[in-house]
């Protein structure tokens, strides 16, 4: 009797013991349990990866203002801080096919001309440009094919938190890109600048260098040490509107610098405000009696090279952002020595016939007689010049730019 009564109590502990936290139906079965948040996280991972790249960046993209919004200007939310603060971000999309490097074709940054131009025309996709600011044209303008995943993408400086929010979020996992940001005086990651306010956040930064779907980071105003191979410095390289006339057809093939007075010239346009008071101090420091080697000189556009190249050193002072370009460029062009302060994208420059030097004040003649023998060979022998000049041409960066064949290379889909 006892035994009975045992198992009797026993089966009926089973049949009603708390099921842990799992509901029972209103028929007396147990609920399906619910799912746990790192699953939740995987599904929806999943539906993520099943859109397409080409639906994923048309809901984002494909965007035609509303007359509110053209009559408005431009539409400044998130860009006067940098960084997006009502996002999702739409932007006015335009299909785009990337164009052919031309052969003689200089390395620019600058999108002066209706972009998409200078560098940012060979891209895949062409993420915002100067014109925007200058209400030229809508805010949040981008270009690209939206049924190819892009292999190298272009993103004005201002854009790229919003970049990183929108596009970026439709590349594949297994996808890999090469990024290129540029076009602006802000410098990065850091934003030196002092007219400007920062772009990036840090952690937008750090995610990138860890993110294994970019390739590469290409960044024009590389303003802080990176301890990662993922990252490389680029020139502004030419102002398509300023140049004068200055191209590498017009270059001078041999340049018999040790002829000439060993004397600097330092041509600078004057500027009020913080940013700029590195030039007006190495305007003072040539203007003074112990720079009695340097020349103060003013001149056009057009006649900027004419006067260069009565000097065998330039002195290149940055303006906005931190790379001293298109001056360093226009020196080369010109057939003279160009002198810069260091900064930390200046590695990009190693080999060049450039004197780098930490402090202005570290200038005297006597260096400048070592620098010139130094560099002499790079501007006298015809072959030496040639090479260095190719350095100034878009088809030596973009062999560097462009992504390498191999299975992380976009894909048609």
């Amino acid at each position: 009797m006892c035994r009975v009564l045992v198992r009797s109590l026993w089966f009926w502990g089973v049949l009603l013991r708390p099921t842990r936290g799992v509901p029972l139906t209103k028929w007396g079965a147990r609920a399906k349990a619910a799912p746990k948040p790192q699953r939740l996280q995987a599904e929806m991972r999943k539906r993520q990866n099943n859109v397409s790249f080409g639906e994923c960046v048309l809901q984002i993209y494909n965007h035609i203002q509303t007359p509110e919004e053209r009559s408005s200007g431009y539409p400044r939310r998130g860009h006067d801080a940098g960084v997006p603060r009502d996002g999702p971000f739409k932007y006015n999309f335009r299909n785009w096919t990337p164009k052919p490097v031309q052969k003689d074709e200089l390395f620019s940054v600058v999108q002066t001309n209706p972009p998409p131009c200078s560098l940012a025309a060979h891209c895949d996709w062409v993420v915002g440009s100067r014109y925007e600011h200058w209400g030229q044209l809508p805010g949040f303008t981008v270009w690209g094919d939206p049924y190819t995943v892009p292999g190298t993408i272009f993103v004005n400086t201002d854009e790229l938190e919003t970049f990183s929010e929108s596009l970026l979020h439709c590349i594949p996992r297994r996808h890999g890109v090469v990024l290129i940001t540029g076009d602006h005086d802000k410098t990065t990651p850091l934003q030196t600048d002092v007219r400007y306010p920062r772009v990036l956040r840090s952690s937008t930064w750090a995610n990138w260098l860890k993110d294994e779907r970019i390739l590469h980071i290409y960044v024009e105003h590389l303003d802080a040490a990176v301890a990662s191979s993922k990252v490389s410095p680029i020139p502004t390289g030419m102002n398509p509107r300023d140049a004068g006339g200055m191209s590498l057809a017009s270059a001078p093939r041999k340049v018999r610098i040790q002829s000439l007075p060993l004397r600097v010239v330092e041509i600078g346009r004057q500027r009020g405000g913080r940013q700029f008071h590195e030039r007006q101090f190495v305007r003072d420091l040539c203007n003074s009696t112990p720079w009695p080697w340097c020349d103060v000189a003013s001149t056009t556009n057009e006649g900027f090279s004419a006067v260069v190249q009565k000097y065998p050193f330039l002195l290149c002072v940055h303006g906005g952002g931190i790379d001293p370009n298109p001056k360093l460029f226009s020196a080369i062009l010109s057939g003279a020595i160009p002198i810069m302060r260091d900064f930390p994208g200046a590695t990009m420059y190693d080999g060049w016939p450039v004197v780098r030097v930490s402090n202005w004040t570290d200038i005297n003649i006597s260096m400048l007689a070592q620098w010139r023998k130094l560099h002499a060979p790079a501007f006298e022998d015809e072959w030496l010049r040639n090479q260095t000049l190719e350095r100034l041409t878009m088809r030596h960066w973009w062999s560097k730019i462009h992504p390498p064949p191999g299975p992380r290379r976009h894909q048609s889909i």
